[in-house]
């Protein structure tokens, strides 16, 4: 969980596509190219493995990829 700005739930479906950055994020001195999360959702897609997003707007969001313990893999 982050403490940033949060996410409105109309625009969680947004934040996944490649170079798009919120109106709010643009306004904060982070840099970024908004390419994160576009390649944290191909990966999901890819592996099967999907991405929930909770957020409250004001007070942080929260990623999560679930990885089912049969697709664990276990260094030898």
């Amino acid at each position: 969980m982050d403490t940033g700005i949060g996410i409105a739930g109309e625009d969680i479906e947004r934040i996944f596509e490649d170079f798009r950055r919120l109106e709010e994020a643009r306004d904060m001195t982070h840099e970024g190219f908004g390419l994160g999360l576009g390649i944290v959702r191909r990966l999901s897609l890819l592996l099967e493995l999907p991405v929930t997003v909770q957020s409250t707007v004001g007070r942080g969001s929260a990623f999560c990829v679930e990885i089912p313990p049969s697709r664990v893999l276990l260094a030898p």
